[in-house]
């Protein structure tokens, strides 16, 4: 469910019947979605109920006719990332900077779990 909402940023809440499991913020900047946040808290990892995240930002993409998602994240999470789709396209002060052509999304994004 939104948390907040306006033009160029949404905050999402993930809920499984009443029980909060996780969380994601996108912002638009430059024409391209920004994932400011995305998290799946502990007692639901490894259920599959990450990548429905990701589907609700390419989804915000596609609504906004944008082409590329980033994000930045650890080292940790990259190979859960780049198995989404995800391209390694630099490093930042955040971490390894990745980037999804959602134009190149041509199925659903697989059911998989962060390690």
């Amino acid at each position: 469910r939104p948390l907040f909402r306006d033009e160029t940023r949404l905050e999402l809440e993930a809920l499984l019947g009443e029980e909060r499991i996780g969380r994601t913020a996108f912002a638009v900047e430059n024409h391209v979605l920004h994932i400011t946040e995305y998290e799946l808290f502990p007692a639901r990892r490894g259920q599959n109920y990450s990548v429905q995240l990701l589907g609700q930002a390419v989804k915000y993409a596609r609504a906004r006719s944008l082409e590329d998602i980033i994000l930045s994240c650890g080292t940790y999470y990259v190979p859960y990332f780049e198995k989404c789709g995800f391209v390694v396209t630099g490093k930042n002060i955040e971490g390894t900077e990745l980037t999804l052509d959602i134009r190149r999304v041509i199925r659903d994004i697989p059911e998989i779990e962060a390690p």
